[in-house]
Parts: structure tokens; C-alpha cells; sequence
């Protein structure tokens, strides 16, 4: 009888501590980020040039505005303690926006005309975009996610003019947007236990998919527990454009006029250069739900004679005399928890943060090898 009662006794170990899983628990880690880049007035001389009889000259106000999006989410392992952070694959999106709004003027000083006069107000919005796959941090292979294109020469205004009866004619601008590098690269990802201004940081993550080791003792089973997760980053920039415009001017009236042709010019508007500027995104509330506590494990006697059903300790069973059919002797050593199960807490009994244990699985081991050897003695 005690053979079978070790079998018993091993199988059911086996299972208990074969149903101890890890849970995990996951919130969604978005970051975003607007910035306007440059903003600045510019202005080009008279062109041909200021004494020029018809010249034109472009004023400006130019802007660049730059907007980053990233999804993904973090997990946390309430079993391990660990905290990772996965993107999307090509849930990174960065857009770069160039602005221009430009003015043109226009003097003739010829036939007796002495007019300065504003042509008109152009607007030019051009925006470029990569995607890639957050966080672009070390090890990530779209680090850094980088814009660098060309855009043009394209025609952006051919439009006529009249500025008084014996003045008209036509003007024409081209552009080009050129851009040696555009860079975005995440440098780091900071766990604060706070979202004030003073961060009260309680992990750093530097690489991709990297986990950090962190035990959040303050959660209550079945709660909700919160910290907050910043992405921090370096942009790099580089933009100019080049306007090309061009006017044909028609001086008198009738079928003769005299037409005065100049241009097209090439002008640079230069943005300014922007080195491994730091960038800190907003704080992002990252809400874990907490597992509930473990429900006290029996051994399979009766759990309301002899055992506290609050704390979930069963009696030590009492040994049978020989020959008696009663319960199985308890062998000696035992564990007073049962079946591998902790008696409270997550992770163990001074562990907290998990929902399950493995680090009771040697008690199973030896129920398991308990039984194993009365199998064998009851074949014998």
C-alpha cells in the first residue's frame, strides 16, 4: 500500500508542478514626436542685380517640421521579473515636411516705368517619409532610419501678371529640394516610476528586444500597476532649396511692346545644420495587469479536518500502523507546501511580481521518483 501511495503521491506532484506557468502581462508602448526643425525669414538680393533696369527679388519664410510616430508594446514576466520592449515590424514612421512661403517683387525702371510691385505669394510644401521598425535602438537594423533624396527640378508657378496697363507679363519658378540626410536613431528607452519632471528612473534599455530586470514589489494581486516608459533619441539634419525663377516682362501697349526676358536664376535657401540633437519623447503610462495570488494547493485529504484553509498549510499526516488501508505515510523530508506551490506571493515566497513558481519543482522531482521506483516494485 505505501508503493502505491508514493505513485500516487509522485504523479500528482508531477502534475502540479508541470501546470506552474509564467504570466505576462502587456501594455502598448506608442511614442510620438512633432518638432518644428527650422523656421527662419530669408531673402534674396535683386537678381540680375540692384541696378538692373527689370530685376526680381524672393523673400521667405521658410520652415521645416519634422513628425515621428512608432508602434509596438511592452511585456512584462511576472515569473522572470523582466521587462522587453518589441515594435511593430514597420510600425515607425518618420516625416519630414520642408515649407516655404514666398513672395515675389519685381521693379522695371525702363520706357519711363519706375514700378515696384509684389508679383505674388507662392506656397511650397513638400514632405518625405521612411517607415522602419521601432525603437531603433542598438542592434536594430533600420538604425538609423535615414531621409535622403532629391525632389525636383519641378515647376511650382508659371503664372501671368499685370501691374499696370502698359506692364504684364509672366512669371516662373522651379525648385529643388535637395537632402543629404535627414537621421532619427533611438539611443535608449528609461522606465520611470513617475511621470513629473523629475524623473525618477528605475530602468534603462539600450538594445533592441533587451530585457530589463525589474521587480515591481509595490503591485497588488489583481491590481493594476503602473510605471512610465520614455523614448530617447539623436536627429541629425541636413536641407537646402534651391529656387530657380525666371521673368518675362512686357513694357507698352499695342501690337509692338517690348519684351525684356530674365532669368531663370538658381538661388540657395540654406536650413540650418542640426548635429545629434537629443530628443526626449513624452512619458507613456504602461498599465501591467497583476496577477492574482495563487490559490492554496492540497495533497488531496480532506482540507477542512485538521488544515487553515487562509493559509493554505495542510496537517502533517499522522503515520498508519502496519497493515492498516488509511492514507500514505508522509516520507521523510518533506516540503511543507504542496505539491511546489509557494504559500504566498508571486515568484516564490519573498519574491513578488509573479504568479506561479518553479522554484519548487525538486519536491515534485523526488514525489515523481518516488513513484517511479514503486511502479517498478509493484511489477516485480
Amino acid at each position: 500500500m505505501k508503493t502505491l501511495a508514493y505513485t500516487a503521491l509522485g504523479l500528482l506532484s508531477l502534475t502540479v508542478a508541470t501546470e506552474a506557468h509564467a504570466e505576462s502581462a502587456q501594455a502598448p508602448f506608442e511614442p510620438t514626436y512633432e518638432q518644428t526643425v527650422a523656421e527662419f525669414p530669408w531673402e534674396s538680393a535683386w537678381l540680375p542685380n540692384e541696378d538692373a533696369a527689370v530685376r526680381i527679388q524672393l523673400t521667405a519664410a521658410a520652415r521645416q517640421d519634422l513628425q515621428i510616430d512608432m508602434t509596438g508594446h511592452a511585456d512584462y514576466d511576472w515569473d522572470a521579473q523582466e521587462l522587453i520592449f518589441r515594435g511593430d515590424v514597420d510600425g515607425g514612421e518618420i516625416i519630414n515636411i520642408v515649407d516655404l512661403d514666398i513672395t515675389a517683387n519685381l521693379h522695371v525702371g525702363l520706357l519711363g516705368s519706375n514700378v515696384d510691385s509684389e508679383i505674388g505669394l507662392y506656397n511650397l510644401n513638400r514632405e518625405v517619409l521612411a517607415q522602419f521598425t521601432p525603437y531603433l535602438l542598438d542592434g536594430n537594423v533600420d538604425k538609423p532610419v535615414e531621409l535622403a533624396q532629391q525632389i525636383g527640378p519641378f515647376n511650382l508657378v508659371e503664372a501671368p501678371f499685370q501691374i499696370s496697363d502698359s506692364i504684364s507679363g509672366v512669371f516662373v519658378l522651379d525648385f529643388v529640394i535637395d537632402t543629404p540626410g535627414v537621421t532619427f536613431e533611438g539611443t535608449r528607452i528609461d522606465v520611470d516610476s513617475s511621470d513629473s519632471s523629475v524623473f525618477e528612473n528605475i530602468a534603462t534599455i539600450t538594445t533592441e528586444n533587451g530585457f530589463a530586470e525589474l521587480a515591481f514589489e509595490e503591485a497588488e494581486p489583481g491590481g493594476t500597476h503602473t510605471v512610465y516608459g520614455r523614448e530617447h533619441g539623436l536627429l541629425n539634419s541636413e536641407l537646402s532649396v534651391r529656387l530657380m525663377p525666371s521673368v518675362l516682362v512686357e513694357i507698352g501697349a499695342g501690337d509692338n511692346p517690348v519684351e525684356v526676358n530674365i532669368g531663370p536664376f538658381d538661388i540657395g535657401v540654406e536650413y540650418p545644420l542640426v548635429e545629434d540633437q537629443e530628443i526626449v519623447f513624452d512619458a507613456i503610462a504602461l498599465d501591467f495587469d497583476v496577477p492574482e495570488a495563487p490559490e492554496p494547493e492540497t495533497t488531496g485529504g480532506d482540507s477542512s479536518s485538521g488544515g487553515d484553509e487562509s493559509t493554505g498549510d495542510a496537517p502533517e499526516p499522522e503515520p498508519e500502523p502496519e497493515g492498516t488501508t488509511g492514507g500514505a505515510d508522509e516520507p521523510e523530508g518533506g516540503d511543507e507546501t504542496s505539491g511546489g506551490v509557494p504559500l504566498d506571493g508571486f515568484g516564490g515566497a519573498e519574491a513578488d511580481g509573479c504568479g506561479c513558481s518553479t522554484t519548487n519543482d525538486a519536491p515534485a522531482a523526488v514525489w515523481t521518483l518516488f513513484g517511479l521506483f514503486g511502479l517498478l516494485g509493484l511489477r516485480r
